[in-house]
């Protein structure tokens, strides 16, 4: 385990600490404390800035998180926390909280700042879950060490539907353990299908060869979508999309919408540039963060790779 897997999980163990605490006692934890636990237990190898008082007042609870390498390339992904709620066997997580505009505001802002959307999922101790199996094959239902690591996991934003995101089942195909994130990405099994003739020679190699670190990062959280847009029979490829911004790790891309009702391939590597934005070399190198890039950003998060 290297040095920031074993801080993410460190994190992860101190907030089933708080969340198992916290079912004891008969409170409801929530988003906010977890977080803070989550950041607070993974410094200083897991950096994070926020925003001063009277600027909180005007921003919400979600972080910006950029993963950097030491070459300078970067994943850069807007994160918004959710909880999970368990009634018997469903489970669901209020993605459409507020009629749907704390997610077109999840949404809006990643667009504004070239980052991905991505939801951070709390989904407590496994006796919160109840019956409900990993699916691993070393699944133990009384103390799942499997079971444990997804208790802090990320989930494209482009996954998180209510009406699909049901169970344990749903939950875990769509998401991935945050402190495995920079586990090497394996061969490519997700599905290419109709995207297969758009892709470029890098961008082919991306996705068919092992990635590592900050790439592994990014092809893992991609791998998700393309697994669920496999099982969407629809034909919606639209011409490439073209990325204009200069820094990109790629900048043409296919323009298949699926069923998303978006380019999911541009939308999930539009964050991954081969150098991080300027508020993110002023945090590394020590300087106060300034005024918020949008609105309902609370700080940012940087997580780097050795």
């Amino acid at each position: 385990m290297t040095g920031i897997d074993a801080a993410l999980a460190g994190g992860r163990t101190a907030c089933l600490e708080h969340m198992a605490a916290c079912e004891a006692a008969g409170l409801q934890w929530t988003e906010e404390p977890v977080t803070e636990i989550l950041l607070s237990r993974t410094s200083p190898r897991v950096r994070f800035a926020t925003f001063t008082r009277k600027q909180e007042a005007k921003v919400g609870a979600d972080w910006l998180w950029w993963w950097v390498a030491p070459s300078g390339e970067s994943f850069g992904m807007i994160v918004q926390a959710k909880r999970l709620y368990v009634d018997k066997a469903k489970w669901s997580f209020k993605f459409n909280h507020n009629s749907g505009e704390q997610r077109r505001a999840l949404f809006d802002a990643a667009a504004a700042l070239d980052v991905a959307p991505v939801y951070s999922l709390y989904l407590g101790t496994q006796h919160y879950r109840g019956a409900a199996t990993c699916g691993a094959e070393s699944h133990n239902s009384e103390d799942c060490a499997n079971c444990a690591t997804l208790a802090v996991s990320l989930m494209p934003a482009l996954l998180a539907d209510s009406h699909l995101v049901v169970d344990a089942e749903s939950t875990y195909q769509r998401s991935v353990a945050l402190e495995t994130a920079f586990d090497n990405a394996e061969e490519q099994s997700a599905w290419l299908g109709a995207i297969s003739a758009d892709l470029t020679d890098d961008l082919s190699a991306f996705l068919h060869m092992p990635q590592v670190g900050v790439r592994a990062i990014a092809r893992t959280l991609v791998d998700r979508v393309l697994d669920v847009r496999q099982g969407q029979f629809s034909k919606s490829v639209k011409e490439m999309v073209q990325l204009d911004q200069t820094g990109r790790v790629f900048s043409d891309l296919p323009g298949d919408y699926g069923h998303f009702g978006a380019p999911y391939m541009s939308l999930m590597l539009r964050g991954l540039v081969r150098s991080p934005p300027d508020y993110v070399v002023s945090i590394i190198a020590g300087d106060t963060l300034g005024e918020p890039p949008a609105d309902n950003i609370a700080g940012v998060v940087i997580v780097r790779s050795s």
